[in-house]
């Protein structure tokens, strides 16, 4: 996980970092394939956590719980929530996107943090 935090890392290994119960969520219900998630000892404490342990046990996703201490070493955040994804990176190829017909938009980001998603 560790090696993960570097962006040289993540390309070699074809795998990113998703961090915080929100986050975590959203990926359990994407297509995207999360290989594992390394919890803290008390994040089935609350509800949400616990929910979030299930979904991710239903899916037959491997969890690797850590003593609060040291997941908080690994925690790239001031407050960690208890839980961080460790996810295959999506390999779209352009002839994806060639296949989108005429007038298509692509919107490529990169370095998000935190994003906001507003509904219409």
């Amino acid at each position: 996980m560790r090696g993960l935090q570097i962006r040289r890392r993540r390309r070699q290994e074809g795998r990113f970092l998703a961090e915080g119960v929100r986050v975590v969520e959203d990926l359990l219900e994407s297509d995207l394939q999360v290989e594992w998630l390394c919890v803290s000892s008390t994040l089935e404490d609350s509800q949400r956590g616990a929910a979030l342990v299930r979904r991710a046990e239903d899916r037959g996703i491997e969890l690797r719980q850590l003593p609060d201490r040291e997941f908080s070493a690994l925690a790239s955040t001031e407050q960690p929530q208890g839980v961080i994804a460790v996810v295959a990176q999506p390999r779209p190829g352009w002839p994806d996107l060639r296949d989108a017909g005429p007038g298509t938009v692509v919107l490529l980001l990169d370095g998000i943090q935190d994003p906001v998603i507003w509904e219409l």
